[in-house]
């Protein structure tokens, strides 16, 4: 757990006067799961988004295995190395559910379509969506959205997936069982995951490391068991609006 994959040093994003990322230190570990809280507009989806090279950052280096990212300009030269989960699905209306899922491997592998239907099949039928394979994104409620959006990010199969708000609109018992399935698929295909959530303290169950953005800057860095901080720090402010220490159902 202490093999460093990604590596993040000063890493900075402003959009004008306002400085969201203003010097990013970071170490994610290989094959782990690390968990960004903070409060909402505070900057957590646009790290990730510089991690994965979709916005370039003002400065810094992102390095993963040691390699330094493209910085320069979008889209980079990350291949299929990460996946992105987005918050609000990005779900092509004019495909099906199985075709949403399938692009990525036609876009970025050489298999042919037999071989592409067997693990999309296999992909759908693992998160329930057998069913829905044939319907469209406009035919699905919110949480069935969400897990075919969760079917396209891993059926690559990469090296790191990150996952912005991955269980945004789903219902409580859902969203649990999208945690268990990040938890199984991180441990079936020893991926790196990298997760923005608000679903606090739920989302520690499957996190080996929690880092606390706020103000530009990561703040906390740690297991979540070591978060009990001074009663009047901000970091207590921000875990008490967001109800940590109610029981966990994971």
């Amino acid at each position: 757990m202490d093999d460093v994959f990604l590596k993040i040093r000063g890493l900075k994003k402003h959009f004008g006067e306002n400085r969201v990322l203003d010097g990013i230190d970071l170490d994610v570990a290989r094959a782990s799961v690390t968990t960004i809280i903070g409060k909402s507009g505070i900057g957590k989806s646009v790290l990730l988004k510089c991690i994965a090279n979709l916005l370039a950052p003002d400065a810094g280096v992102i390095e993963l295995d040691g390699k330094a990212i493209a910085q320069t300009r979008r889209g980079g030269d990350a291949g299929v190395t990460f996946s992105y989960m987005f918050q609000n699905n990005a779900l092509f209306d004019s495909m099906t559910a199985a075709e949403n899922v399938a692009l990525p491997l036609l876009e970025a592998t050489s298999l042919n379509r037999a071989e592409i239907k067997a693990q999309v099949d296999a992909m759908l039928a693992h998160l329930e969506l057998t069913d829905s394979a044939a319907r469209y994104p406009g035919e699905l409620s919110g949480g069935m959205k969400k897990r075919v959006a969760l079917a396209r990010a891993l059926i690559t199969k990469p090296q790191v997936v990150l996952f912005d708000e991955p269980t945004t609109g789903l219902d409580p018992e859902r969203k649990f069982g999208v945690f268990e399935m990040i938890a199984d698929y991180r441990a079936r295909f020893d991926f790196t995951a990298l997760l923005v959530s608000h679903d606090i303290p739920e989302v520690f169950e499957i996190s080996d490391k929690v880092a606390w953005l706020d103000e530009g800057i990561i703040k906390f860095f740690g297991p979540s068991s070591e978060l009990n901080a001074d009663a009047e720090s901000a970091l207590a402010g921000f875990l008490n609006k967001a109800n940590y220490g109610r029981k966990s159902k994971v």
